[in-house]
């Protein structure tokens, strides 16, 4: 015979007593299957979550060093331009004085 210990008493899974704690450890371990299902699947979003905060910031970076490589080039451009008009008209030197 098949018999659950309860609290060091004995207790027939045939008995009502029995079918409950059948049917509570059924519960149980389908609450703790999907426990396990969710924590499984919490991981995995955490994960993309991860990876897509990753490609963010790449992306930002990114971003930040084209711009700064604009600027510094659009700034010798115009360092270029005015050392060329200074050198055509050498009257203008006011210009280069204020920089």
């Amino acid at each position: 015979a098949f018999y659950f210990f309860i609290y060091r008493t004995e207790v027939s899974p045939c008995s009502p007593r029995g079918e409950e704690i059948l049917r509570m450890r059924q519960e149980l371990e389908a609450a703790r299957r999907s426990i396990a299902e969710k924590d499984e699947k919490m991981c995995r979003l955490t994960r993309i979550q991860d990876t897509e905060a990753y490609r963010m910031v790449n992306y930002a970076e990114e971003r930040r060093e084209r711009s700064e490589k604009l600027l510094n080039e659009s700034r010798l451009q115009v360092c270029n331009f005015l050392a060329s008009f200074h050198i055509l008209d050498p009257s203008h030197s006011e210009l280069s004085s204020d920089e």
